[in-house]
């Protein structure tokens, strides 16, 4: 009888403690969860980048020096012809300068020097991995315009007290961006999932899914 008793005890406080351990975790406010958004994008400048010479970037040919100035060299065969032009309006803006410094062999066609001015330097990256120096991204667009939409309740996770927070974006042109992406690329709005983990100090925003855009 009194096995029963202390069963029955147990099965109606086991639902009370986890609602009770639920409530030991306070709610993420979406205002919060937006201002850490925004913060670790900032921070971490996550942007939208593409490899130089991809689908929808430009080609910069091969890599050279000139004194603290890289730059490159591209042929103007018929298959860059869309290339070039891009190269052309990218000129037009202020961003690059384009000029033939070469014949080539094939009659008709040019080598050409790329090079980003003042102006452009700051969205062309470049890579360098075992002191050899390549052409890496381009900035194409920041992200901005970050609005939470939902926000889950706590939970505990493989030991983590978590919660995730949806959010949508949308992306700010920067000048290449304008030249190279689409109207539809700039006037989507993008959904994306942030992870907040909580520890004595509070809620804080993970890196974690938040760097691939």
């Amino acid at each position: 009888m009194r096995l029963n008793t202390f069963c029955k005890i147990v099965l109606f406080c086991l639902p009370l403690s986890i609602i009770l351990y639920g409530c030991s975790i306070p709610q993420l406010p979406a205002s919060s969860a937006k201002d850490m958004i925004i913060n670790i994008i900032k921070n971490n400048h996550y942007s939208k980048n593409k490899m130089l010479g991809t689908s929808g970037v430009p080609s910069f040919g091969k890599l050279s020096r000139e004194g603290t100035t890289y730059y490159g060299v591209i042929w103007d065969k018929e298959q860059k012809k869309e290339n070039i032009d891009k190269l052309h309006e990218c000129v037009q803006q202020g961003l690059l300068t384009v000029s033939k410094i070469e014949q080539s062999q094939d009659k008709g066609s040019f080598y050409y020097k790329i090079k980003p001015t003042d102006k452009g330097k700051d969205f062309v990256k470049l890579k360098i991995r075992n002191m050899a120096i390549s052409w890496n991204t381009l900035k194409l667009a920041d992200i901005t315009s970050i609005e939470v939409t939902n926000v889950s309740e706590p939970s505990k996770v493989m030991g983590q007290k978590r919660c995730t927070a949806e959010f949508t974006y949308r992306y700010k042109a920067t000048p290449f961006g304008e030249i190279y992406l689409s109207p539809e690329e700039l006037n989507r709005i993008y959904k994306k999932t942030a992870i907040f983990i909580f520890s004595k100090d509070g809620w804080k925003v993970s890196t974690e899914g938040l760097s691939d855009w």
